[in-house]
């Protein structure tokens, strides 16, 4: 399931590290800084018009969800991950319960991973669930209301309790073939939508429909893809803002020169090192026994032979920043 991220993982020997070139001190240091920081929080929403009026696009629907899938894998999906994705129809029947599939135990796909943390619900390649999650159909009600779609689904639904996190953004995708037919009005429902975070920025909406769907055009604030465009992929991952968590960098780092053994009676080496990051100062793991500690060990694959591999084990927790910076100086010999 993590073939994207395993593959970078394992290819990380042949990482650009131009820009980590490490400092070996003439005073016996060796000093690194790199970048750990946490994954952005994302709940995607997708509304889509599962209508008979659907039914001509589908191909190209179905051709542009497979590229927002693979999107989504390689850019919300990097070293860390922390995600939501659920799917409601523009068909009320539902009530705005969010669309169950056998691949995914729950109302929406979860994604949390980090180092030391791989929690998910679902049982399959992210690309290949997410599409199936997606794979609505035309059989739908003839009347199409993602508008009261999306206020049934986000307004306390019991149904769909645990997908709207307060601390994560929230990026709503419409796909439509025709205009909205719901008793909610435009604008309100954008406001409702822009309501449910502290910062409205933080609530990002994207609606592909055709130019006449004016209701829809109304609730995008004006902006529109065509439903019909291999352009939609990119207008919901930049036009809504949508976060990149895939140039977040890698947790780790290869240290520069042979480090100073502080207790040649203990076995193994026990490295003087300063480490520190947004969260404060870290002790080693062989000190402090518990989480968040930093360790060094040998990783002949990443860093080749003779160099240093240093990582902070943080357990379950993420960085404390999404821009998180970390800061090593170890004594050498």
């Amino acid at each position: 399931m993590r073939t994207v991220l395993l593959t970078a993982l394992l290819a990380a020997c042949g990482i650009d590290r131009t820009n980590e070139v490490p400092t070996v001190q003439p005073h016996g240091t060796t000093m690194r800084e790199y970048l750990d920081g946490a994954a952005p929080k994302v709940d995607v929403l997708f509304v889509i018009d599962s209508s008979p009026a659907m039914a001509p696009y589908l191909p190209q629907v179905q051709q542009t969800m497979q590229l927002v899938a693979a999107r989504a894998e390689t850019r919300l999906r990097g070293p860390r991950a922390n995600l939501h994705v659920g799917v409601v129809t523009a068909d009320m029947t539902a009530g705005g319960g969010m669309r169950h599939i056998a691949q995914v135990d729950g109302a929406f796909m979860l994604d949390r991973y980090t180092p030391t943390v791989d929690q998910r619900n679902y049982h399959d390649e992210f690309e290949t669930t997410m599409m199936a999650l997606t794979a609505v159909g035309t059989a739908g009600a003839d009347r199409v209301q993602p508008l009261d779609a999306i206020r049934a689904a986000l307004d306390h639904n019991a149904s769909n309790a645990g997908f709207l996190r307060d601390d994560a953004a929230l990026a709503i995708v419409v796909l439509a073939a025709e205009d909205d037919a719901s008793a909610a009005d435009p604008a309100a429902t954008r406001a409702f939508v822009k309501s449910l975070k502290a910062d409205p920025d933080d609530a990002m909406i994207a609606v592909a429909a055709p130019d006449t769907a004016t209701r829809l055009a109304t609730f995008a604030a004006g902006t529109m893809a065509p439903l019909s465009g291999e352009g939609v992929v990119d207008f919901i991952f930049n036009n809504a803002c949508v976060p990149d968590a895939s140039g977040e960098g890698y947790p780790f780092t290869c240290l520069d020169g042979e480090l100073l053994d502080s207790d040649a009676t203990t076995p193994g080496l026990q490295p003087t090192c300063t480490v520190t990051d947004a969260g404060g100062v870290y002790q080693s793991c062989d000190v402090v026994g518990a989480t968040p500690c930093w360790r060094i060990s040998t990783n002949n694959q990443i860093c080749g032979s003779g160099s240093p591999y240093f990582t902070i084990d943080r357990g379950a927790d993420d960085p404390p920043t999404l821009t998180n910076l970390v800061s090593v100086e170890c004594v050498t010999r």
